[in-house]
């Protein structure tokens, strides 16, 4: 429609009819026109505006209902307002109408979840990418990831919530299967460089046979593996704990000397027991824990079964004074570790013993060869303490021979024990010796002067360890070895009462052969002694010198001082012969024929018995 001001024409269209029409000018009629015509474009922009805007509701529920993503709104409570499609299809809901009498709290796996998205809500009034765990309908779990706004009324109350929901399941199951993958990966890197860090640590603790090489390079190549403050290996024996090696430790020394008793031990005896690994937190409030070393400062702990051959051998320790140093993965190394270190410290051990029993043979040959040059037994009593003493490095020690008729032990050699107890007599059971003898079991003594047994003269004695076997042969009880250490420096252990028992065996031996010598050689000097006094008593005319020769040659062939001869007439109750031989010195004024039946003599003549 076009309207020329400047002509005096106007050009209409008719909106009824579509036709154009020439009308001339008139002001009056102009205005009526215009005002027809001024309301026509409100007509046309109103008509726009509904056609827009039904477009506009057409489009938003087009992109509502078809979205490949869940829409909602929702009350705070959960009552759902309003959801498209994709929402009724990802819980797994049949329809619609199901979705709007259901609540969706009941939909949270967790019910945290819902807290925390409306905790965001309302404070910061919108959330993003808030991830979770939903279980549909039919129970299947699947992870999603929500966008919402909390829209408000004027008054600044939420009336509701609104946002989009979308499923993620195939990209969290994606991205686990890339972690999985990433973290397999990275296992079996950290896995292949701990296998080659343990290579090089068992070739270095297997480089040498040494015992004490072995413990000290175990503790510290320990370090590259894992970090501690102090560890220390502690090695079993019988129904003890020795501490053999310890790093990290001011009064380490000390702590070596230690011999612990497992049942006093209860997390060392449960490991060994199960030959299984304990971690604690925050040890030193364990009442189990036993803090050996006094280091208040210990948090974590970690004890590692030592595993030969299937047995228990011993353990691991590990102090940190950091709390959690220890994770599982620090106990898995520790444990594979510990194995390595077990069987260098067996193949160690093995070779030790081979040493010592190589030493031992050496100790055996050379007594065995001081029973072929040795007449003497008391020379050769001597020489076997000697020998015991410095095959086990002891201070000192004793020897004595066991009588069971008499039912007394005797001690027949001493070496550096402060007194010289040779000669000296103990009742079976009494004391070391006396124990030994009574019961024939080996004895290992710690702490001499508060064993239960220990014999109150020898209280003040310096003796700390002792240990004790018996001499025997064909199951008798020739006698019992006792040797003392004093400086404190060591403990004997149940394998050097092994090593002394086997020397023991050899060494009464060797006592039965020379006694057995001392015997045959007294006899046949005895018999040759007899003979020629048989020789001389029918060679010889004046009987006061046959009684003479007599007395000489018996004190001679005798241990006797002074041998005295007397012959009496019981009928004249008088003294024939009085002869002496041997030692005159001191000898008592000649007594009368009364005062010798009144004695001994007269008892012995009377009972006619030795």
């Amino acid at each position: 429609m076009g309207i020329p001001f400047l002509t005096g024409y106007i050009f209409l269209q008719e909106l009824q009819s579509g036709k154009n029409r020439k009308l001339q000018f008139n002001p009056d009629l102009m205005r009526v026109k215009m005002a027809e015509f001024l309301q026509i474009p409100y007509n046309l922009n109103r008509g726009l505006i509904l056609m827009i805007k039904k477009q506009t509701e057409d489009h938003y529920q087009y992109l509502f209902e078809d979205a490949p993503i869940g829409i909602y709104r929702t009350t705070r409570e959960g009552r759902v307002i309003d959801a498209n499609k994709a929402l009724v299809k990802m819980l797994g809901v049949p329809n619609f109408e199901t979705l709007l009498d259901s609540n969706v709290v009941d939909f949270y796996c967790d019910p945290k979840d819902r807290q925390n998205f409306i905790g965001v809500l309302e404070h910061a009034g919108q959330v993003f990418s808030l991830t979770y765990q939903l279980r549909r309908m039919d129970g299947e779990i699947i992870w999603v990831q929500n966008t919402a706004r909390a829209v408000k009324n004027k008054t600044g109350e939420v009336v509701y919530y609104e946002g989009v929901l979308e499923d993620i399941s195939e990209r969290v199951k994606a991205e686990n299967e890339l972690q999985i993958t990433q973290a397999r990966v990275e296992s079996e890197r950290a896995q292949r460089e701990l296998a080659e860090t343990l290579r090089d640590v068992a070739n270095i603790i297997t480089s040498t046979l040494d015992l004490e090489d072995v413990l000290q390079k175990i503790l510290d190549n320990l370090r590259y593996l894992i970090p501690y403050d102090s560890a220390a290996l502690i090695l079993q024996e019988e129904d003890q704990l020795r501490i053999a090696a310890i790093n990290g430790n001011p009064d380490a020394e000390r702590m070596k000397r230690q011999i612990i008793d497992l049942k006093n031990d209860p997390l060392s005896e449960q490991i060994i027991k199960t030959r299984e690994p304990i971690r604690i937190e925050n040890a030193v409030k364990d009442p189990r824990f036993r803090n050996y070393g006094g280091q208040r400062a210990i948090r974590d702990w970690m004890g590692v079964p030592l595993i030969s051959r299937g047995q228990a051998i011993g353990l691991l320790t590990l102090d940190n004074y950091t709390t959690n140093a220890y994770q599982e993965r620090e106990v898995e190394i520790a444990f594979t570790f510990a194995t390595q270190a077990a069987i260098a410290i067996e193949n160690a051990r093995l070779y030790a013993e081979e040493k010592q029993r190589a030493i031992i043979m050496s100790a055996l040959r050379a007594t065995l060869t001081d029973i072929t040059s040795e007449l003497d037994v008391q020379a050769l009593l001597q020489s076997i303490l000697v020998r015991a003493i410095q095959l086990l490095n002891a201070t000192g020690g004793e020897l004595a021979l066991y009588d069971k008729e008499q039912n007394q032990v005797t001690i027949v050699a001493c070496h550096n024990m402060g007194e010289d107890f040779t000669g000296a007599s103990i009742k079976p059971g009494d004391g070391v010796l006396g124990k030994v003898a009574l019961n024939g079991e080996p004895l290992l003594i710690h702490d001499y002067k508060t064993w239960e047994g220990h014999l109150s003269n020898f209280r003040t004695s310096p003796w700390r360890s002792v240990a004790a076997v018996p001499l025997e042969i064909h199951h008798r009880i020739l006698g019992v070895i006792a040797l003392a250490e004093s400086t404190g420096e060591f403990d004997f252990t149940q394998a050097d009462l092994h090593i002394l028992t086997l020397f023991a065996q050899q060494a009464a031996i060797a006592i039965e052969n020379a006694q057995l010598f001392d015997r045959i050689s007294t006899a046949l000097t005895t018999t040759e002694t007899l003979y020629q006094t048989a020789q001389a008593l029918i060679t010889t005319e004046n009987l006061n010198d046959l009684l003479q020769n007599l007395v000489e040659r018996v004190a001679s062939s005798l241990p006797a001082d002074r041998v005295i001869l007397i012959t009496m007439n019981t009928e004249t109750q008088t003294i024939q012969n009085y002869v002496i031989g041997g030692d005159r010195e001191h000898l008592a004024e000649r007594v009368s024929y009364q005062e010798l039946m009144d004695g001994l003599t007269g008892w012995v003549m009377s009972e006619h018995q030795t």
